[in-house]
């Protein structure tokens, strides 16, 4: 099997990595009660809306110039500030859920998601085809679909117990999740 640099005293399997680094990137427990959460915190639908509506509208505004940005700058680093800006926007869920403080969660997540559109798959591929195993890249993609729609039913059947506990847990845990994430992130070349 191939083998990445030493890094962190670990060898990975280049194709390890990538899956943990995939699975950990789509744990979205929050995502199944994100609405009911909303509802219980604002007790209004149109606040509801209004949140929503503000990270859907950031994607739209930023998509094609923070893609830009990743492909002229770093994808490494475009990742990198997409999960310090989906922590910042985890915390405010927790710490401090007011409809002011929402809606910048909001935004603050759809920056993070345009941070990471697409920067995340470019780096899995420029790591393949710098190392010649394109067609190992191929294989890693279809399997990757079959894993990724698991990993999001998990998420979504642990993430509706979690919330039943206690609402914040879900961010809490997202939160972990996030924190592997940039483990694995660091463990990449690019």
């Amino acid at each position: 099997m191939l083998k990445l640099k030493k890094i962190n005293l670990i060898n990975y399997d280049l194709t390890t990595l990538y899956y943990l680094f995939s699975i950990t990137r789509n744990i979205l427990l929050y995502l199944p009660v994100l609405v009911l959460f909303l509802e219980m915190t604002l007790e209004n639908s149109s606040k509801v809306g209004i949140v929503l509506f503000s990270k859907s509208l950031t994607v739209s505004l930023l998509e094609i110039p923070l893609g830009y940005f990743s492909d002229k700058v770093s994808r490494k680093f475009s990742l990198k500030l997409s999960i310090i800006l989906n922590i910042l926007s985890l915390l405010c869920f927790i710490y401090h859920p007011t409809f002011l403080t929402l809606i910048l969660a909001e935004i603050l997540f759809g920056i993070s998601e345009t941070f990471s559109s697409g920067a995340d798959i470019a780096l899995i591929y420029d790591n393949y085809k710098y190392q010649n195993k394109i067609k190992e890249y191929d294989h890693y993609q279809r399997n990757e679909i079959f894993i990724l729609s698991i990993v999001l039913a998990c998420s979504f059947f642990l993430g509706s117990i979690l919330y039943e506990l206690h609402y914040s847990l879900v961010f809490i845990f997202s939160l972990f999740f996030l924190f592997f994430f940039f483990v694995l992130l660091l463990s990449i070349f690019e």
